[in-house]
């Protein structure tokens, strides 16, 4: 059986010390003076901070040759500083620029061009660390790079309020991101384009995007798995799509309507949303703890007390029982409303309102686990009122959906450009399912 040997701290030190003060040529040497392994030396090495001692040591004797070696040490670190000097202050070799093009990601040409302050920075922090009495450094390094001193200093102070700028805009985006978690940077510039103007800031679109990527703050798509809410029954009456081709042309022609499931630690509750087709404003909510029709007719109540009075409105969902039963379809009898409901393609049919779930799940964080449904009523609540209040939404031409409400002509061009463009995807889609169709056909 092989003998572990335990070695004190105190002859480790021992031998390491010897070592440095040049007792032994290398550390293998003083291994085998010991008995021992070359690798246990290198460990110990490793350990006590004498890495760089694991090289050939040159062997010193007496105290001279010792004094000897400490003068030639500070004659090369003497002479590697002057060398350094030389370097800076009368020219960069092609192989220095292409390092520092390599470090940067950069081009000779972009370097000397638009990165040039940014190198001159480096060089002269390096020249100070190593040389911290030198003078002239700054007007050596911008001779270098075809360069004035002025126009570096000038540029110094251009990056100050430059970062400060920026430190500006980030407060800006995290007191929208406090009520807004998961905005993203067209409407961030929307909502911000005002106080910009205000401090004097030109930030554009890609400015805000280069901002918010400097500083992490782009935000991620997030997608989750969602159970089944839509229970089909066959039973029931379905009822024609009216929407399919209708081109809106203002608030209170169509409504959309779903059910989308919220999670809590006791189980699923069910959130039914009502939405104005034009404008995108939820007009109309509620939430239950079952998927009965009773969640849908509150939403649908709440809707009916915001209508202007006498108005005939369409309301379009899916086939779900909630909404094909007889006492959702009583109910839009004594409002006058007409029922629309989905023929195909149900999810690609009824886009604006999954369009809707998905925004207040992702960006309102309604995907997030509540300990009660209280709880999940007063955040659905929070989340409504800024959806509607203030959020950008880019198919009503960047208003938020309460001032498009309030204003429909402004809106009207964007929500023509808006439909159009998602009827041309739905078609798309609905040719390809049914080319898979066919195809599976035929291989049967």
């Amino acid at each position: 059986m092989r003998k572990i040997i335990q070695y004190s701290s105190a002859f480790k030190r021992k031998i390491l010390e010897e070592i440095k003060n040049g007792k032994w040529e290398s550390a293998s040497e003083a291994a085998r003076a010991y008995g021992m392994h070359k690798q246990v030396v290198y460990t110990w090495l490793d350990k006590y901070g004498y890495g760089h001692l694991k090289g050939r040591m040159y062997k010193v004797v007496t105290p001279q040759e010792r004094d000897l070696v400490a003068e030639l040490k500070a004659e090369n670190k003497k002479l590697r500083d002057m060398l350094l000097d030389e370097i800076v202050a009368h020219r960069v070799d092609e192989a220095a620029m292409l390092v520092a093009c390599r470090e940067l990601g950069t081009t000779p040409e972009e370097l000397k061009k638009k990165r040039w302050h940014e190198i001159a920075c480096r060089a002269r922090s390096r020249h100070h660390e190593l040389n911290p009495r030198a003078r002239g450094i700054t007007k050596a390094v911008c001779k270098v790079l075809g360069r004035t001193r002025q126009a570096f200093n000038k540029g110094r102070r251009a990056r100050c309020r430059k970062a400060v700028d920026e430190a500006f805009v980030v407060s800006l985006v995290d007191g929208v991101r406090a009520t807004h978690p998961q905005m993203g940077a067209r409407k961030l510039l929307v909502l911000l384009r005002p106080e910009f103007e205000r401090a004097g800031l030109s930030v554009g679109r890609d400015r805000l995007f280069e901002i918010l990527r400097g500083s992490n703050r782009l935000v991620e798509p997030r997608r989750s798995r969602t159970p089944r809410t839509t229970k089909f029954d066959a039973s029931l009456p379905v009822s024609r799509n009216w929407v399919a081709g209708l081109v809106v042309t203002g608030p209170w022609q169509a409504l959309v309507a779903d059910i989308t499931y919220i999670r809590t630690h006791a189980g699923f509750i069910y959130l039914t949303l009502i939405t104005d087709k034009f404008t995108r404003e939820i007009v109309g909510w509620h939430l239950s703890d079952s998927l009965k029709a009773e969640g849908c007719l509150r939403a649908l109540e709440m809707a009916a007390g915001k209508a202007p009075e006498g108005c005939v409105v369409i309301v379009h969902s899916d086939r779900g029982c909630q909404f094909a039963g007889r006492e959702f379809r009583e109910a839009l009898g004594r409002l006058g409303w007409i029922s629309s409901m989905t023929e195909e393609r149900h999810c690609y049919e009824n886009s604006v309102a999954e369009r809707v779930n998905g925004i207040l799940k992702q960006e309102y964080f309604l995907d997030a686990t509540f300990a009660s449904l209280a709880e999940a009523e007063g955040a659905i609540g929070r989340a409504v009122r800024a959806y509607n209040e203030q959020r950008p939404h880019a198919s009503v031409g960047m208003m938020t959906p309460r001032a498009a409400r309030q204003d429909p002509w402004s809106a009207l061009p964007h929500v023509r450009k808006a439909e159009k463009e998602a009827e041309m995807v739905r078609a798309r889609r609905m040719e390809k399912a049914r080319r898979a169709r066919a195809a599976g056909r035929e291989a049967a």
